[in-house]
C-alpha cells in the first residue's frame, strides 16, 4: 500500500469531523461548481451560486432544468449526508454560446465578449459564506483578471472596437485560498456575486456589459449572447462508504 502524502493527511484532519471520522470511506481530488444565467442587470441582493441543484429550474424557457453540466450540487446549498469537501482554490468561468449568424459569421466578437466580462469583473466581489455567518472568504473580481487589462488604443482597431483582444487576454484565473475552507455535510452555504457602483456612470457601463452578455445589441440576429457565469472549486472531497 502506498504511503498517504502529508499534504493529504493534513487535509483530513481539518476535515475530521462529519461522516468521515468513522474510518470507513474514500477521499479524492475534486470540484465543486454551479452556474447561472448572466442577468441583464445588477441586483441589490446578488446573484447566489449553488443554490439551485440538479433538476432545479434553470433558462428561460419553462421545463428547463439543471444537468450535471449546469451544477455538481446534489442538493439545496449544502453537501449530502455522509459528504465533506475542503476547497483550496477557486476560479470562474465566461460560458458564452456566441451564436452564429446565418452566414456563417459570428455576430458577436470574442473581443467584444471578453471586454464585457472585464468590465463585470471589476465591478464584482465574489463572497462565500455558511449561514448564520458573515463571510468566510470574498474576492473582487479583478483577482481573476490580468494586472493589465486593456493593451491600448492603435491603429489596428477600427472606431468604437473594444480595445482587447483575445490573444490579450489569456489568463489562468485560478486562485489558491491560502485559508482553506471546510464544507461539512449538511452544513448550507452559498457563494454571492455582487455587481455594482457608487458612481451612477460606471454603473451605467456595468449594466450595459451585463445587458450585452445577457441579450446582446437590440437589432442584431440572433439578439441572444445568453452567457452564463460558473463559479467552479477545487478541493478535497471525503465521502463516507
Amino acid at each position: 500500500m502506498a504511503a498517504m502524502q502529508k499534504t493529504t493527511a493534513r487535509q483530513l484532519r481539518l476535515l475530521s469531523n462529519g461522516s468521515y471520522s468513522t474510518g470507513k470511506g474514500n477521499a479524492q481530488n475534486d470540484y465543486l461548481w454551479d452556474r447561472y444565467l448572466m442577468p441583464a442587470a445588477p441586483a441589490a441582493q446578488g446573484t447566489p451560486l449553488f443554490r439551485i441543484p440538479r433538476s432545479g429550474a434553470y433558462g428561460t424557457v419553462a421545463g428547463d432544468a439543471k444537468t450535471e453540466i449546469e451544477t455538481s450540487m446534489e442538493d439545496n446549498g449544502k453537501l449530502p449526508a455522509g459528504q465533506n469537501f475542503l476547497s483550496n482554490a477557486i476560479c470562474p468561468h465566461l460560458i458564452t454560446t456566441n451564436n452564429i449568424a446565418s452566414t456563417g459569421d459570428y455576430v458577436h466578437h470574442l473581443d467584444r465578449v471578453l471586454q464585457a466580462w472585464k468590465v463585470f469583473q471589476q465591478h464584482t466581489n465574489w463572497q462565500f459564506k455558511f449561514s448564520n455567518t458573515e463571510y468566510s472568504w470574498r474576492a473582487p473580481g479583478v483577482i481573476f483578471l490580468p494586472a493589465v487589462y486593456e493593451n491600448g488604443a492603435s491603429a489596428a482597431y477600427a472606431s468604437g472596437e473594444a480595445h482587447v483582444r483575445s490573444g490579450d487576454y489569456s489568463h489562468l484565473s485560478w486562485m489558491n485560498m491560502p485559508t482553506r475552507i471546510p464544507i461539512t455535510e449538511q452544513v448550507n452555504f452559498t457563494l454571492t456575486v455582487f455587481s455594482t457602483s457608487g458612481s451612477a456612470t460606471i454603473l451605467a457601463l456595468l449594466g450595459n456589459a451585463m445587458a450585452f452578455l445577457n441579450n446582446a445589441t437590440a437589432g442584431e440576429t440572433p439578439t441572444a449572447v445568453q452567457a452564463e457565469v460558473q463559479c467552479t472549486m477545487r478541493g478535497l472531497l471525503t465521502r463516507a462508504i
